[in-house]
């Protein structure tokens, strides 16, 4: 029997509204009802400033605080993911720092990811392990960069006395020498007729900007992904790698004059600089990854910063010595590209060491 054409066609229509309401509901209880970090593995996805950079003070979501066991960036919702509490709280600024009465700090770290803790609890990340060593006051100012550091008001108006460049050994090439800071980059003529609009409502900004995410249609889409792609074996080692590619020794040149010169601009401004370098996970546990030459690239750097006189923490012979003193004792999560809390441990007594020494 044919197909009445009419009814067919009205049916049409009845389901695209159907469709319709139901994403609408979802989005709306995303946006409205359920904690923004319902839909993410890590709490960095949840308040991290996809956009709107250009109408918002820094890279997350301003005075926020997210409470939840996460999972590291490598394997997420597979059974190689490990569990952890992490507490994530933000300042006004969008920085991960709790608020502060005051916005006078002795020292600011300038830097990426490690900084700002990704994958680490609050009382975990650097900055935090280093107030308790030193006793002063240190800001992560993460993700920036020294360049970022140097054009900001509040910190040419209240000074620090020290500045840390910490990188990541992947965006050393990338992160030095001074540059825009990852979510200060040119706005288009759209950004620039919605700031004025959106900045004076940070509020309004955030719901923009989640709304623009759509965390949770990218949740439905990783999931889907998963179902369809095999998780890679853990072997004898439970660690996983992104396989950065790290520092190059032809690169080793031009980085050098670059951190010279962000040294030299540092100490103009009265300021004391130091460079702070985080081996990659797969330079320090190269030989877990069969068939991979060991990198050369960080250390040729090290050396080389050294040779010409320039103030470097040396983290990659710790982070050597304290694998060969303690194998299994990671210095890295297994399921995250990032440290845990013993690789920030280890650096912060290496930085507070020398500072002790100046």
């Amino acid at each position: 029997m044919p197909t009445n054409s009419s009814t067919s066609n009205s049916k049409r229509p009845n389901a695209f509204l159907l469709a319709l309401l139901v994403v609408c509901a979802l989005r709306a209880l995303e946006l409205f009802a359920l904690p923004i970090e319902s839909f993410t593995f890590r709490s960095w996805e949840a308040l991290v400033v996809r956009r709107l950079y250009f109408a918002l003070p820094g890279p997350f979501y301003p005075d926020r605080t997210v409470d939840m066991i996460e999972e590291g960036d490598l394997a997420p919702h597979t059974p190689l993911a490990v569990k952890k509490h992490v507490v994530f709280t933000t300042d006004s600024h969008g920085y991960r720092k709790r608020p502060a009465n005051d916005d006078r700090w002795d020292a600011v770290i300038v830097g990426d990811s490690f900084t700002a803790g990704a994958t680490l609890t609050q009382d975990d990340t650097l900055s935090e392990m280093l107030e308790k060593r030193v006793h002063e006051r240190f800001y992560p100012l993460a993700p920036a960069s020294i360049g970022y550091f140097l054009d900001a008001e509040r910190f040419k108006n209240n000074q620090p006395k020290l500045v840390i460049l910490e990188l990541m050994e992947t965006f050393i090439p990338s992160g030095v020498p001074a540059d825009s800071a990852p979510f200060a980059v040119a706005t288009t003529w759209k950004q620039k007729l919605l700031q004025p609009l959106l900045k004076p409502f940070p509020r309004l900004a955030v719901l923009v900007d989640r709304l623009d995410k759509g965390i949770i249609y990218a949740n439905a889409s990783a999931m889907l992904k998963r179902l369809l792609k095999k998780v890679p074996p853990a072997g004898n080692t439970p660690m996983l790698f992104r396989g950065d590619p790290g520092v190059l020794p032809e690169q080793v040149d031009g980085i050098a004059r670059g951190i010279e010169a962000a040294r030299a601009v540092v100490e103009r401004r009265g300021m004391r600089f130091l460079f702070l370098p985080i081996p990659d996970k797969e330079t320090i546990y190269w030989d877990l990854r069969p068939g991979i030459p060991k990198p050369d690239g960080l250390a040729r750097l090290i050396a080389r910063l050294k040779k010409d006189g320039l103030p470097v923490v040396d983290t990659l012979s710790a982070f050597e010595a304290a694998r060969r003193r303690a194998p299994r004792d990671f210095l890295y999560h297994t399921d995250d590209s990032h440290w845990n809390p013993r690789g920030v441990a280890l650096t912060a007594d290496l930085v507070a060491r020398e500072l002790s020494l100046h």
